[in-house]
């Protein structure tokens, strides 16, 4: 018998991935950022908030799912440091000739991470139950090849 390799969603999204992908994204803003033309090009075609908020909420739900802890923990570190690299990311574009620093800027960082960790947390005890079901079932699958009557040696 030939074993099938299945590989689900959350096998592939593990918290380190996702603390990875979060500094990657983080980067490529802010080098975006960096480029002279590039950030006022894209706002002509999208709002600068809108860009902001958008690009803040997705860097939310990369560091609460590369979290451990429990949802209140996981929210309040996801929050905060939002808080930070969005500083960050404002106090960099302050030493730039052609940007500024907005607090503007920031607090729409700040309530797209609010939003997003809100929405997060809420939706945490559904996911982790899923999460739970399905291993449970992978564990069930296992045992029923690997009982003691499989003949399979793979």
């Amino acid at each position: 018998m030939q074993k099938t390799n299945k590989t689900s969603l959350h096998d592939l999204i593990t918290p380190k991935r996702c603390l990875l992908a979060a500094f990657l994204f983080f980067l490529l803003m802010v080098c975006v950022g960096a480029i002279p033309g590039k950030a006022m090009a894209a706002s002509n075609v999208v709002s600068d908030k809108l860009l902001h908020f958008t690009a803040y909420s997705i860097l939310s739900v990369l560091l609460y799912c590369g979290m451990n802890g429990t949802r209140l923990n996981r929210g309040l570190r996801t929050f905060l440091l939002i808080g930070v690299l969005g500083g960050l990311d404002e106090v960099i574009q302050s030493f730039l000739p052609y940007r500024n620093f907005s607090r503007l800027d920031w607090e729409i960082n700040m309530l797209a991470a609010a939003i997003c960790v809100s929405f997060l947390m809420l939706l945490h005890p559904t996911y982790t139950s899923l999460v739970k079901s399905r291993r449970q079932e992978k564990r069930g699958e296992q045992a029923r090849r690997t009982g003691p009557f499989s003949n399979d040696k793979s």
